[in-house]
């Protein structure tokens, strides 16, 4: 949509395809399927998802209303991460606030620096959105920086906000229309007093009743730039998009509306941490895993070295599937199985090294934890289970 929703689709796209690549290993080759010949289908939004969004909308309000910090209102109103309730715990209150040249109010409420990560609550209020619907063609002339053919607004794209969705139907291919949309919102990721870019993990919004939004980040802090104390930015953009729908052509340029606004805020790192370890030797592989238990969750990261064809398969497109490799793990604990979706990320070296990186929720006991291997075609190996043990 612009440069905001861009981001934030990549961003959901790519969360998206990490959770389903690892249930099914040749999911890449259909979407190199679809990109030879399949038309994307329009997305929708249905009755009951509507209803849903209502609902949250309206458990976040009354959180809010009750005094709730930003993480609890967020997993009240239906934010799916256990680790919130612990944020809204373990976090310090910050109260940094700043309100832009348009009025946009940015309040940085809560936030917690753990190790090599940075959680931030926040909440934005003022005119965040403003669109302009228009007839014909834009007098002024535009430097068009997409020119899309045989594509139609309305048949391609979709919302959930009410007013992005009246925009998105306005042009609908019957005849030359244009809007404007003025957006602000807060960037993905965070950047250091240096400038140094701190890569975004996790994160998440909702809007409120009243316009306002709500929402949380997770970084990682560079290694090198680790410190005992720091200071995060985080960016509020403002954008200002043209859509021309000229007939079954879609165009779109940027019109810049003001400079981003950085708010800073300095955070002291926690450091109370425990660590676990475990490691495997078989005949077709070698394992270690090692996990840091923090106050918010426990992270882990496991490398294995295996057969060249082992690790090419995690990276290679085109790969056919018939070798049984491991691809996932479980974690259990005794024999109990705790967690089926551990693995955030997976990648190979190319030549005979595997790197697999784990997350849990933040646990009491870490008692008799396990990582069981899962294949792709004989799926899980209890026998091969790896113990994980606390490091002295």
């Amino acid at each position: 949509m612009n440069d905001l929703d861009i981001r934030k689709q990549v961003h959901q796209a790519v969360d998206g395809m990490t959770k389903t690549a690892k249930e099914d290993p040749w999911l890449a080759q259909r979407i190199l399927a679809q990109e030879k010949g399949e038309q994307p289908m329009a997305r929708k939004i249905s009755t009951s998802m509507v209803i849903v969004i209502v609902l949250i909308i309206i458990s976040l309000s009354a959180a809010l209303a009750a005094g709730l910090g930003v993480f609890d209102s967020l997993y009240r109103g239906g934010y799916p991460d256990e680790r919130l309730p612990v944020l809204e715990t373990v976090s310090e209150p910050v109260g940094t606030t700043e309100t832009t040249e348009e009025g946009v109010t940015l309040d940085i409420s809560q936030a917690y620096y753990e190790g090599n990560r940075v959680f931030v609550g926040y909440r934005i209020t003022g005119p965040l959105l403003h669109i302009e619907l228009h007839e014909g063609a834009p007098e002024k002339e535009y430097e068009w920086y997409a020119v899309d053919e045989n594509v139609v607004m309305a048949a391609n794209f979709g919302s959930d906000n009410p007013e992005k969705q009246q925009m998105i139907q306005f042009l609908d291919g019957s005849g030359q229309r244009w809007a404007v949309i003025e957006e602000t919102g807060l960037a993905d990721g965070m950047v250091l007093e240096d400038g140094t870019r701190l890569d975004i993990v996790s994160d998440g919004e909702q809007v409120q009743a009243d316009g306002s939004v709500i929402g949380w980040k997770e970084c990682i802090v560079p290694d090198d730039h680790l410190a005992d104390t720091l200071t995060f930015n985080v960016r509020l953009l403002h954008s200002r998009t043209i859509y021309f729908q000229d007939n079954t052509t879609l165009k779109q340029a940027s019109d810049q509306k003001g400079g981003d606004t950085e708010v800073p805020f300095t955070l002291n790192r926690n450091e109370r941490c425990t660590f676990l370890k475990g490691s495997t030797q078989r005949e077709d592989y070698s394992a270690a895993a090692a996990f840091t238990c923090g106050q918010v969750d426990i992270r882990g990261t496991l490398f294995m070295t295996c057969p060249a064809e082992w690790a090419a398969a995690y990276d290679d497109w085109e790969w056919n599937g018939i070798t049984d490799v491991i691809w996932d793990w479980y974690v259990c604990q005794g024999d109990t199985l705790i967690a089926e979706d551990a693995v955030q990320a997976v990648s190979g070296e190319g030549t005979t090294d595997v790197e697999f990186e784990l997350l849990l929720p933040k646990m009491d006991d870490t008692s008799g934890l396990k990582l069981v291997p899962v294949y792709t075609k004989s799926g899980a190996h209890p026998d091969e289970a790896i113990s994980i043990i606390p490091v002295p």
